[in-house]
């Protein structure tokens, strides 16, 4: 998931994911942003992430998944299967259910 600490649509997305988590038990969920290491760290502790394992932030510092996606909006989800496939991109109106249903859940 390309996101921005700051933009609505992400933390909305977040907070459904974060309320499902139970059924993402089993996909890794990695989260970069170009946005500033302290951005993130607000973020992650706005959201408690920390107690996710399956949950990893990162910074895209050098901006290079906006532009591998070519994306327009965040959040952007790039979901791959488990032998690296890409299955499918998703971009800004995103729920859990299409998520899950793209990976057939």
């Amino acid at each position: 998931m390309v996101f921005s600490p700051e933009c609505e649509h992400c933390k909305t997305l977040t907070r459904e994911i974060l309320a499902s988590y139970e059924s993402f038990r089993d996909i890794e969920i990695v989260m970069a942003t170009p946005l500033s290491l302290e951005k993130i760290r607000i973020f992650r502790e706005e959201f408690n992430l920390a107690k996710y394992p399956g949950i990893i932030t990162g910074q895209d510092e050098k901006y290079l998944l906006p532009v591998y996606y070519d994306l327009k909006f965040f959040p952007f989800l790039a979901l791959y299967s488990q032998k690296k496939e890409l299955i499918t991109g998703l971009s800004s109106s995103v729920t859990v259910p299409l998520i899950l249903e793209k990976f057939g859940k």
